[in-house]
């Protein structure tokens, strides 16, 4: 494995974080948030770019499973396992293959575009990226904001607690 190659690895590697079990469950920073989404995502672009440059199938696997991750793990770090966002990604991703599908299933033996099943699977290509880094976009700029809704979330509820006489509510808070 060539140098450039590792690097690229420990980056990606470095820069998602670990799960922490068992620890403290305290806030999230915004910034940290932000910067995750953005931050893995155009890491991933990068050596998307430098494999293309050196015809690196490993580069491009990893540079292409850290620029399809990347716009989720600032909402992962904010405990986010789905967001909008992804799933406008994920959209693009199927329409991409259903329109894929459809202009081959459309085309003459001669390989033109020949019927209406081969025009709107080229209609749905086009649509496909506009869905994936619309998506891509969302996640990175509300990153932020869902570590700021993991932050309120654990600074108040109510919990039941038990009492000689019954039963009641305690309303419990961090400050």
């Amino acid at each position: 494995m060539s140098n450039p190659v590792r690097i690229a690895m420990l980056v990606v590697l470095f820069t998602i974080p670990a799960p922490r079990a068992g620890a403290d469950e305290g806030p999230r920073d915004p910034s940290t948030a932000g910067l995750l989404s953005g931050g893995v995502t155009f890491g991933g672009a990068l050596i998307v770019a430098m494999a293309i440059d050196r015809d690196s199938p490993t580069l491009g696997a990893l540079g292409g499973t850290a620029l399809a991750l990347g716009p989720s793990t600032g909402h992962w770090y904010a405990g986010e396992a789905y967001n909008g966002g992804l799933g406008v990604r994920v959209a693009g991703l199927a329409l991409a293959g259903l329109g894929a599908a459809m202009i081959h299933d459309g085309r003459d033996p001669d390989g033109e575009c020949a019927d209406r099943r081969c025009k709107t699977g080229r209609g749905l290509l086009v649509a496909a990226p506009l869905l994936v880094v619309g998506g891509t976009i969302y996640e990175i700029v509300t990153a932020p904001a869902a570590a700021r809704a993991y932050n309120r979330r654990q600074r108040r509820g109510l919990v039941p607690a038990s009492i000689a006489d019954g039963f009641g509510l305690t309303f419990a808070g961090r400050f």
